[in-house]
């Protein structure tokens, strides 16, 4: 058969290629600006600032590096070192990123661009208590966005009667810091979480106590009076680690959220049917500002970890994969792999969640589904890029957010070979393991099993 076409365009992925169009253009721009006026420190600026934008990394760096020897000033400086601060935290090099960070602080102490990115990079060390004391400064950013309610104060940790916890970023990230909820719970008599509407049934259901209302992106709250009422003070659920979790040891990295039984009955009675192991994959996560070009792969790539365990594979993937999905199974069609668009492809994220908790395991690219995973106390291996972002580490297997997810690495920029065949034999082995300890047959695929 003809090799499998590129995943089918979906109208974000239209949108994403346009705005790289636009960057690029931009970025020829700059660089015929920086050959006219070599010497000019913004110059070199911005065209690194674009080259960062298409995750040119080498490029930006060489870029900033100029900037920063051409600067005539300090705020020219600062400026250069801010960005070069960045572009290696988005790639995950914090160590090598903390040093130009203090330089920024070192000419100018009150640096809200400098405070936050080192808090990144603290938190990315584990450099906890510090970490989010300054993380609290990409408070109010495009990345955080700060809101007023009711014009009630930012809440300080100390007890109140009635609190709002706001989501202000991604919905993996939402999913890891609701699991401080309950400490927060502990410091006010009433909490109201606006969260976004696909999370607001699983929410509502994990914390029963607490008000929640799916309104984040609603410009009219569809809120009960007396929840407007009276409010003493608001957070973002973000910045509650501030007050909950100082140290590695106040992770408690447990189970917290609770999938809907009935839909979880359904899910375990199809999957009973297979009899065979269910895991679940997903292939692609991230957007084009948080790394999407280094975390994805084709099903191909896949091939050693399908033909590792003789499993029922799902489809995690949050944009429609049955098109790709019929292609790569038209090539290999001893791979049993499916996508339940009612699963994944609708507003309500307790539909994942309910046919998550029915598998057996979980092999993903870092994305949201990994953090509704680990809530939920699965087995789950994460692959992560070599940029990292903060809350994966800069090393380690280990997850603090959850004991049940298992953090694979990436040995060799811009390749996974090497990592995928790795898993591929330790899920195999996993599966053989637990399939002797249960009396059951050896799930590994039969070309992989030894001799008798």
């Amino acid at each position: 058969p003809p090799p499998p076409p590129p995943p089918p365009l979906q109208a974000e992925d239209g949108i994403r290629d346009f705005l790289l169009s636009l960057v690029g253009s931009e970025m020829c721009i700059r660089d015929r600006v920086c050959e006219l006026q070599p010497k000019l420190p913004n110059a070199w600026l911005n065209l690194g600032k674009c080259a960062s934008d298409l995750w040119l990394t080498q490029e930006a760096i060489r870029c900033y590096k100029k900037s920063i020897k051409l600067a005539r000033n300090d705020r020219e400086k600062q400026l250069a070192l801010v960005n070069m601060c960045a572009v290696l935290i988005d790639n995950g090099k914090f160590d090598e990123a903390e040093p130009y960070a203090h330089q920024v602080l070192e000419m100018d102490p009150d640096s809200v661009k400098a405070r936050a990115n080192l808090g990144f990079c603290q938190l990315a060390n584990r450099n906890w208590k510090e970490g989010w004391a300054n993380y609290h400064y990409a408070l109010g950013s495009e990345w955080r966005p700060q809101n007023d309610y009711f014009g009630e104060p930012e809440w300080d940790g100390k007890p109140v009667d009635k609190l709002i916890v706001y989501a202000e970023q991604g919905i993996g990230d939402v999913i890891g810091f609701a699991s401080m909820l309950p400490d927060a719970q502990k410091k006010a008599k009433q909490i109201i979480f606006d969260c976004d509407a696909k999370l607001a049934g699983l929410m509502q259901r994990s914390f029963p106590d607490i008000k929640v209302y799916g309104s984040r992106t609603m410009k009219q709250l569809p809120w009960a009076i007396e929840d407007t009422q009276d409010v003493d003070a608001s957070i973002a659920i973000g910045q509650l680690g501030e007050f909950f979790r100082p140290t590695t040891e106040s992770f408690p990295g447990t189970k917290y959220l609770t999938a809907d039984p009935d839909r979880v009955f359904m899910w375990k009675s199809l999957f009973k049917s297979k009899k065979k192991p269910v895991i679940g994959v997903s292939w692609r996560g991230g957007l084009i500002k948080t790394a999407a070009k280094h975390r994805q792969w084709d099903l191909e790539q896949l091939l050693p970890l399908f033909k590792s365990v003789d499993a029922h594979w799902v489809s995690l993937q949050y944009k429609p994969a049955g098109e790709e999905i019929a292609h790569f199974k038209a090539k290999h069609p001893e791979i049993d792999i499916v996508e339940y668009p009612h699963g994944t492809l609708t507003p309500d994220y307790d539909d994942t969640a309910a046919m998550v908790e029915a598998m057996d395991h979980l092999v993903c690219m870092q994305s949201a589904v990994t953090h509704l995973a680990g809530a939920l106390g699965k087995s789950v291996w994460v692959f992560v890029p070599q940029c990292s972002q903060w809350r994966y580490g800069g090393d380690g297997s280990d997850y603090v957010w959850s004991k049940s997810v298992k953090i694979i690495r990436q040995t060799t920029a811009g390749k996974w070979s090497e990592d995928i065949e790795q898993c591929a034999k330790d899920l195999g082995a996993k599966f053989a393991k637990r399939a002797r300890a249960n009396g059951q047959r050896d799930y590994r695929q039969l070309q992989d099993r030894p001799s008798a």
